[in-house]
This record gives C-alpha cells, sequence and structure tokens, in this order.
C-alpha cells in the first residue's frame, strides 16, 4: 500500500528545485532545458510534494539521458474543466 501525504507545499519553489538539478545535467550534455510556468498556475497546492517531485526529477531525468541533441521542455498548464451541456441526436 502507498500512502501519500497531503500537506501544502509551493509549486512554483519544487518547480524550480528540480530545474537546477536538470539544468546540471542538460549543461553536462550540451542540450538545452527550458521550463515554462505560466503566472496562472497556482503557487501553493495541496498533496504529496516529495512523491512529486521524485516523478518530475524520474521523467525529466529520463528525458535529458536519452536525448542525443536538441533540447528538454517541461511546461505547466493549468487543469481546465469544460462541461458541455444538452444531448444532441
Amino acid at each position: 500500500k502507498l500512502d501519500l501525504e497531503n500537506v501544502n507545499f509551493n509549486l512554483k519553489e519544487l518547480l524550480e528545485r528540480m530545474s537546477s538539478i536538470i539544468n546540471v545535467k542538460s549543461n553536462e550534455k550540451n542540450i538545452g532545458f527550458s521550463l515554462q510556468v505560466p503566472d496562472s498556475i497556482p503557487e501553493h497546492l495541496r498533496g504529496d510534494a516529495l512523491r512529486l517531485e521524485q516523478v518530475l526529477l524520474n521523467l525529466t531525468s529520463n528525458a535529458v539521458k536519452f536525448t542525443s541533441q536538441g533540447k528538454v521542455s517541461v511546461t505547466t498548464v493549468s487543469p481546465v474543466c469544460h462541461i458541455s451541456g444538452g444531448y444532441q441526436s
């Protein structure tokens, strides 16, 4: 069983830590790395920050590892809820 934490955390700080680590790795391989975080992304979230950071680091580390040229980009997006009603036949 996997127990997830449910704590308040600062997403932008988490992403900055991840970016710092990945920048070092990408520089070692001579490839680019970019992180785009629009202002619309909430700064404070509630969840398991440690697990989220581990997953993001794993994914981006693998992206850098398997990229031989060019760059790796991470872009955050806000969740969008689109509700359409009615029934059409």
